[in-house]
């Protein structure tokens, strides 16, 4: 399946608990002012996990890195640049397991996902859509996705790095935690590249999920 209108990128703020915004895909399906660079052929994406206690969590601290934690990240659709006729086109081809559940209309956002002030799409919205489609978990079981664990020594504790990752649109899942994370980190969606406040295409995109540790039965 292959989706040619334009979604400019994405990454959900769902695992830090608040909603993120996305750029809304062009009404028709083309934008000359939006391009790749061709030497862009793949992306990264750096997770950095950090542990809050409550205190942390309910202030502006980020808390301490968290090192041996399991991600995986699901290739949903890739993404290329086209040309027709002068008009620049991204077209995504949905990949194995997951094409006929996931949609141009999920890509592209419903009506309902846009405001109508700022154009942009709630991630979460996206999110909850994907999730709660019949086949989706299915797939995500039959997938083989890319896999990384945060280092737990020096610069590299709390960090991992998926690198040259091809051109798309993922799904990133907390997979495994230390003992202490009784509940992992809500899975969330990026597109890589995305694109960032000032309009500019960003192939090595962070994100920064978080979770409260339990000890002793103390949180």
């Amino acid at each position: 399946m292959k989706l040619k209108r334009l979604l400019t990128g994405v990454l959900s703020a769902v695992m830090a608990l608040s909603v993120c915004a996305m750029p809304a895909a062009a009404a028709d399906a083309t934008n000359n002012q939006v391009t790749f660079d061709p030497a862009k052929k793949t992306g990264s994406l750096t997770i950095m996990k950090y542990e809050q206690s409550e205190e942390q969590k309910n202030g502006n601290d980020e808390g301490v890195p968290l090192g041996g934690v399991t991600f995986k990240a699901y290739l949903l659709a890739t993404i290329k640049q086209t040309e027709d006729n002068g008009n620049i086109n991204l077209t995504y081809e949905v990949q194995d397991p997951f094409k006929n559940i996931v949609t141009d209309e999920d890509l592209n956002g419903k009506a309902s996902y846009i405001d109508s002030t700022s154009k942009m799409i709630d991630s979460k919205q996206l999110y909850d859509a994907l999730v709660e489609k019949a086949g989706m978990a299915a797939a995500m079981a039959k997938a083989t996705p890319y896999t990384k664990t945060t280092g737990t020594e020096g610069a590299d504790k709390g960090k991992a790095v998926f690198d040259k990752l091809p051109l798309g649109i993922y799904m990133i899942e907390e997979a495994d935690a230390p003992n202490q994370i009784v509940t992992k980190s809500a899975s969330f969606i990026v597109s890589i590249p995305r694109v960032d406040e000032n309009g500019a295409w960003q192939y090595d995109v962070t994100a920064k999920p978080k979770n409260v540790g339990v000890y002793g039965g103390v949180t």
